[in-house]
């Protein structure tokens, strides 16, 4: 048997002492060149709003440790997964290299195109207590205070603040736990 055209196969729907029929539709292999691959990623329920077709996607795997590549998301599925309740996305990019192979885990982060702007703060400066969010505020040497804030989302070591802060407020990010007991004992 020949192989209509040069690639990888990347899915075999035959095995030894299969049967070969004419009534049969399905494809016994599938090859592809795998110049260009897709990737399918979960999205989390609370994520859905933020990611949309045509953001850039940085992808990342455990095989080749501090490289990235870059693609683009291509699809965003219209339904939840019943089972795990989240949403598949199909991000395309390009493999140049030809190292990206089938069935790698990846791990996809999406850059939000949009120009909505937010306040960042390091992720270790946000204190939980109660349910709520809080930092200590850095006004003078002997003027800190707490300050609720409402957290949009943590990427990295970067927390992004929906309220709570201004563009300019300094915060403490080292021992600030230690100062919370503090002035939320007052």
């Amino acid at each position: 048997m020949r192989a209509p055209e040069t690639g990888y196969v990347v899915e075999k729907n035959v095995t030894t002492g299969s049967f070969i029929r004419q009534d049969n539709n399905g494809s016994m292999f599938t090859i592809s060149n795998m110049k260009d691959v897709w990737i399918w990623a979960n999205v989390f329920e609370s994520d859905i709003s933020k990611v949309k077709t045509g953001y850039s996607a940085k992808v990342t795997t455990l095989a080749y440790p501090g490289k990235v590549f870059e693609g683009k998301i291509d699809a965003v599925s219209s339904v939840l997964d019943p089972d795990n309740k989240v949403m598949k996305i199909k991000v395309v990019l390009p493999n140049t290299d030809m190292l990206l192979k089938p069935e790698m885990f990846t791990n996809v982060v999406i850059t939000n195109n949009d120009a909505a702007t937010s306040v960042s703060i390091p992720a270790k400066a946000v204190i939980f207590d109660s349910s709520k969010n809080f930092v200590v505020v850095y006004n003078s040497k002997c003027d800190l205070k707490v300050r609720e804030v409402s957290v949009i989302k943590t990427v990295d070591d970067i927390t992004y603040i929906a309220s709570g802060l201004n563009a300019g407020d300094r915060v403490i990010s080292k021992n600030g736990l230690l100062l919370y007991d503090a002035l939320a004992g007052d």
